[in-house]
């Protein structure tokens, strides 16, 4: 009689729980995209998921969509917050957000908390709001206008949204770890924001 070793059957259910948490992640972000008018999903784009083959990564690590936003096209990549806050991980993921950029692929980095995670701040929620007052659509909104112009300054990101402190709105996102805006520079109107970038 042979002796199942317990520490394979425990890495099988813990691999099996974060597929089941990837699955559930693909279906929200999913289900975010389309909620947008201006937002049209095209598919997969199989020319990033062989670059990110070629750098190591599995398909199954991350969820990516290809989609459409008032004549741009953008592949948006997110992924688990264990990867997202493993900067050796998120470095390689750059490499192929870069190799994409040669072949004219354009592709957007974003972790799971844009997505899932409940962030802390100021303003009362409405009824489609996260607990921080920054609503799904506000989130889309900032989406869709970096995936038009790459990057921007503050207030004129401010300006787009719905919530009542619309700067608050966009730092807390920084903060976050899903926007990047220089926080250790005093912050002006000018102060560029855009997403994350990995070096």
């Amino acid at each position: 009689m042979f002796e199942t070793n317990p520490s394979i059957g425990l890495a099988a259910e813990e691999k099996g729980l974060e597929l089941q948490k990837l699955a559930q992640l693909r279906r929200s972000f999913e289900a975010l995209l389309r909620s947008h008018r201006s937002m049209v999903l095209l598919g997969r784009d199989t020319d990033v998921e062989e670059l990110a083959e070629e750098h190591g990564f599995e398909l199954s690590e991350f969820c990516m969509f290809r989609v459409a936003s008032r004549g741009i096209t953008a592949s948006l990549l997110c992924v688990p917050n264990k990867i997202w806050y493993c900067p050796k991980t998120m470095a390689r993921l750059h490499e192929v957000k870069e190799a994409a950029a040669i072949l004219g692929h354009t592709v957007l980095l974003l972790p799971e908390t844009f997505v899932t995670e409940r962030l802390h701040g100021a303003g009362k929620p409405s009824a489609n709001a996260l607990p921080c007052g920054v609503s799904y659509n506000d989130r889309l909104i900032i989406l869709q206008h970096l995936i038009q112009k790459g990057h921007c300054n503050l207030s004129e990101l401010a300006g787009l949204l719905h919530h009542p402190n619309p700067v608050d709105a966009v730092l807390q996102l920084a903060v976050a770890g899903i926007l990047d805006v220089d926080l250790d520079s005093p912050i002006r109107p000018a102060s560029r924001v855009q997403f994350q970038e990995w070096h």
